[in-house]
């Protein structure tokens, strides 16, 4: 025993080494030309396109090491804008933010494996983040534990269950990634431009370029669009430093993105739905901060004409209410097949296979062309991130996903009322905006956590960014000072004691653009 205690010490001394080595620039760059001679005389000798992306990824982590400010914006936009995806299997693919993130959490448990110790600063949301992740494993243990044998499946069934598992985990690893990789506010700050900066993009696309959009398969999903709009309403309501004109844009631009789908793309619910449900809640944050009286006023205005809205979502949806019939049927069948299973569910990816093999049919009217549509070997999909978790997990995987929305819209309440007028109040406002506008798009399809039977692992590059920018919200928690605010409005820094726990110590800020604590892992002294 003291003999393996001694070789992992070395083990570890070893490591550190290689990695003061490392961190110097000079070692760094000629290891970098070394392997890029090497790999162009490969290439010239055999072409590989794995080999080029290889050479490409060293250089990109080499540049990142030395400007890790720089990773969360740079994840952001080659996540939502690289077409390029791996083949995972048959059907997955495999995109740059599935690759990034998971790097992150790779290194996460190495850490805490080598090290013992982890990097998580205090939030309401991570106790739920890791119960939900505990229990999406072990409903694969439970489902295969309790499987019915009159469902068939294939040999590889498992590797599909593993790669819905990892869709839970690498949501989380976004979460933890922003709320540990940032330290000053300023780099929030990137975040958003980054995000209005997609909203432009999104707006160039529409003017003219809207069939390479649709070749390229980027910026289509919804929660991209909630959290432009989400971001590009709060900045211009709760910044009044920017300015008249540049607010007025902000406004103008988030206006746009609600409006463009509401107008040519209205059958499809989700495209312009959740984030006007995002932007009613930012602009009923607003009122509340304006006027009490008329936010209680507001308040009760948009409760009273819950039905009417209702009504009008569906008139202006009318020709997608089939969908919303079929949604009550997958509803009914997925209450049968969960008899006597309620408690942990059928297991992850489970309920696709149970109705095809257990139901075995499926029939609906379709309203555009009037036939019954009947089939023995449906392909259902509840379309609704909440009965996924219902069927995949229970009642048991349904209460901790409710369990971290309510953590994460806490946590964003709470940091939108403590921060001063300004920056950090206007990130506040973005994420519980945002946060709604996730949430309601849980209703209309899988887009929060992504099933992979519907809009698959690919789904990822679209919901990781609002992951993201909710992580930044533990930032804002750990940069917080109650008594004193910048000469922006923005709360300066000293945190609080439970911030204390994760980040011993904090230093003096010189940079005007906003507070900064230490990273939470620090590079080792030369």
């Amino acid at each position: 025993m003291i003999r393996i205690h001694a070789l992992r010490r070395q083990a570890i001394q070893q490591a550190a080494r290689i990695s003061d080595w490392l961190d110097q620039s000079q070692s760094m760059r000629r290891v970098l030309i070394v392997g890029a001679l090497l790999a162009a005389g490969l290439l010239s000798w055999r072409p590989s396109g794995m080999v080029a992306l290889a050479v490409y990824g060293a250089v990109a982590v080499w540049f990142l090491a030395q400007r890790p400010r720089w990773v969360v914006p740079i994840l952001i936009l080659v996540g939502a804008l690289a077409p390029t995806t791996m083949r995972a299997g048959k059907d997955g693919r495999i995109n740059a933010a599935m690759l990034v993130v998971s790097a992150f959490i790779g290194a996460e448990i190495v850490r805490i494996l080598v090290r013992r110790e982890a990097r998580f600063r205090p939030s309401p949301a991570n106790a739920p983040w890791l119960a939900l992740v505990a229990v999406a494993g072990f409903s694969v243990i439970a489902g295969q534990a309790q499987w019915n044998p009159w469902v068939v499946v294939k040999n590889g069934f498992w590797l599909v269950q593993l790669a819905q598992w990892s869709l839970y985990l690498l949501a989380a690893g976004a979460y933890f990634f922003s709320g540990t990789q940032l330290d000053r506010r300023a780099q929030l700050q990137t975040l958003l431009r980054v995000v209005l900066f997609l909203g432009l993009l999104r707006v160039a696309f529409w003017l003219g370029l809207e069939n390479h959009l649709h070749r390229l398969g980027i910026l289509g999903g919804p929660i991209i669009r909630i959290w432009i709009v989400a971001v590009a309403m709060a900045s211009g309501l709760f910044i009044p430093s920017l300015g008249r004109r540049l607010r007025a844009a902000l406004l103008g631009l988030a206006a746009f993105i609600l409006l463009w789908p509401l107008v040519y793309l209205r059958d499809w619910a989700s495209g312009w739905l959740p984030a006007l449900v995002g932007a009613i809640v930012v602009g009923l944050l607003w009122v509340w901060k304006v006027s009490t009286r008329a936010a209680v006023f507001t308040y009760l205005m948009v409760v009273l004409s819950g039905p009417l809205f209702y009504v009008i979502a569906r008139g202006l949806a009318q020709d997608d209410v089939w969908s919303l019939d079929t949604r009550i049927i997958a509803l009914r069948g997925l209450t049968t097949l969960l008899e006597g299973r309620w408690l942990l569910g059928l297991g992850l990816a489970a309920y696709w296979h149970y109705w095809r093999d257990v139901i075995g049919q499926m029939s609906y009217i379709d309203p555009a062309t009037g036939y019954l549509h009947f089939t023995l070997t449906p392909t259902v999909n509840t379309h609704n991130n909440y009965l996924d978790v219902l069927g995949q997990m229970g009642v048991l995987g349904l209460v901790v996903f409710l369990w971290l929305l309510v953590a994460l819209a806490y946590q964003g309440l709470r940091s939108f009322r403590a921060e001063a007028p300004g920056f950090g109040r206007a990130y506040a406002a973005a994420c519980v905006g945002g946060l709604a506008g996730m949430a309601f798009s849980g209703l209309l399809g899988d887009w929060i956590i992504p099933f992979v039977y519907n809009i698959g692992m690919n789904g990822f590059r679209d919901s990781f960014i609002g992951w993201l920018l909710l992580g930044g919200l533990t930032l804002l928690d750990a940069t917080r000072d109650p008594t004193s605010t910048g000469p922006d409005g923005a709360a300066t820094i000293a945190p609080s004691p439970a911030a204390a726990v994760a980040v011993e110590t904090v230093l003096p800020d010189a940079n005007p653009r906003g507070p900064s604590l230490p990273h939470p892992h620090p590079a080792p002294s030369p």
